[in-house]
């Protein structure tokens, strides 16, 4: 969806959570004054204006929500979901994130009939971003629900004084969960950062975010690549992002001493954000190698990528940034990208010739890509004998084993049957875990430094 002439902007998680705008997403960070909704109290806005501005596209959700929340029969449902405040003990955050996204995807459902259509992205974020108890499962919605039964005080969810992006509903929770949040290493992060110090990068990150959105006629999110090609393929095994496009990044912001990189606030959210784009890419380049007896792939005249489940953002906006593979690999002459999904728009299916830059240009090298509006297995079946196997054929974050899951069947089977190589990457480890379990079931043979695993 346009606006102004954009891609519609998602939120970002602090909008989900109260804490930017729900329509220009200036944060508190920002000194946002922040009003909430009277009516379903689930987003806020910094201004009357922004809350006009948004009320076309929230009206009917609006109302979904509130009345929702008011059906008695709603908390009946959902408070299934959350632990009883004498039932904590342990902490364990794998229970809670099962019972966190129980209770979402029922309140999803009940959202659905009363809209009587599906949810666009953004609602269901609503839904699923929303702040929880780390301990119990809580939202604040359910808190009013169980004073409006219980003809108590409401007392809303209370947040961490450091990242303020993780809630508890009573002291006696935190301190249940804080260990966790604060003082261990997250699996979900890198570097040995807790839970506390990634949502903490996360909050500057936004920062960083917002400013490149309200740059007139700018880019609508930050994309970055090296301006430089490598004389020879080097493996990626012990590689990191810092080492891979940190010292060149750097270079590019004139960082020239330790000293200069380490007092830089821009350094770091420039490479995470940089990071959403270049990881469909690395990702790439660290399944061939690992599904590769020898570097032989790096050296063939063209290499055949095939795209499954993209939707236009971001495999297809940030189509550009798969150059960095033949950057990474001066002898591949030919990079040929087919794109494949039911997400994509209607289009000719003729193979198109992207542009490359400078260096590549001058040295006769291309980058063709061809997009089929249609499953894979779909894609297959029509070319029949004619369809050859890719090099690589990959899928990011595809929800294969979870609300996704009917339409991946027959790709997932003819991946399989034809021995493609082939990589999935996944929201989070639960998901990850769970699509290596489906392909084990399908007969697929899975290489160990693949995982499931984070990705490095």
């Amino acid at each position: 969806m346009a606006e102004g002439g954009r891609m519609q902007r998602i939120p970002p998680h602090t909008a989900y959570v109260g804490q930017a705008c729900f329509k220009c997403h200036k944060s508190v960070e920002e000194s946002a004054s922040l009003k909430t909704c009277t009516s379903c109290r689930r987003v806020r806005y910094c201004s009357v204006q922004c809350q006009k501005d948004d009320w076309k596209a929230h009206k009917a959700f609006c109302k979904a929500l509130r009345l929702v929340e008011s059906d008695p029969a709603t908390y009946d449902t959902l408070s299934r979901f959350v632990l009883n405040y004498a039932e904590h003990h342990p902490y364990h955050a794998d229970r809670v994130n099962k019972l966190g996204e129980g209770m979402g995807v029922n309140e999803a459902n009940l959202l659905i009939r009363r809209l009587g259509r599906p949810m666009t992205t953004v609602e269901r974020n609503v839904v699923g971003w929303q702040a929880r108890c780390m301990t119990c499962a809580r939202t604040d919605s359910l808190i009013r629900m169980e004073a409006a039964r219980n003809n108590s005080d409401i007392t809303p969810l209370s947040s961490c004084s450091d990242c303020h992006l993780s809630f508890y509903c009573k002291p006696e929770h935190w301190q249940d969960a804080q260990r966790i949040h604060a003082d261990e290493p997250s699996e979900d992060g890198h570097h040995t950062l807790t839970q506390c110090a990634i949502q903490r990068q996360m909050r500057l990150d936004q920062l960083f975010r917002r400013s490149i959105e309200e740059i007139p006629e700018g880019p609508s999110t930050f994309q970055w690549a090296p301006d430089r090609q490598k004389d020879q393929w080097t493996s990626l095994a012990d590689a990191n992002w810092e080492s891979e496009f940190g010292v060149v990044l750097s270079e590019s912001l004139q960082l020239d001493t330790p000293e200069a990189v380490a007092s830089s606030r821009s350094l770091g959210p420039m490479l995470h954000c940089a990071s959403d784009g270049l990881s469909m890419p690395m990702t790439i380049l660290y399944g061939l190698e690992n599904l590769n007896s020898d570097d032989t792939w790096t050296t063939k005249a063209t290499l055949t990528i095939h795209v499954l489940g993209p939707a236009v953002e971001p495999e297809l906006m940030k189509a550009q940034l798969f150059e960095e593979i033949m950057h990474q690999l001066p002898k591949v002459q030919t990079l040929q990208i087919i794109f494949c999904g039911p997400d994509i728009p209607p289009n000719s299916e003729n193979w198109m010739e992207m542009e490359t830059c400078p260096r590549c240009r001058r040295a006769g090298r291309k980058r063709r890509q061809r997009l089929y509006s249609r499953t894979y297995h779909e894609y297959a079946l029509r070319l029949g004998s004619a369809y050859e196997v890719p090099d690589l054929a990959v899928a990011f974050n595809s929800g294969c084993s979870q609300e996704a899951r009917d339409s991946w069947v027959g790709t997932i089977k003819h991946l399989v049957q034809r021995k493609v190589p082939t990589i999935f990457t996944a929201f989070n480890r639960e998901e990850g875990e769970a699509e290596g379990k489906l392909f084990a079931n399908a007969g697929a043979t899975l290489v160990p430094a693949l995982g499931p695993r984070k990705n490095p």
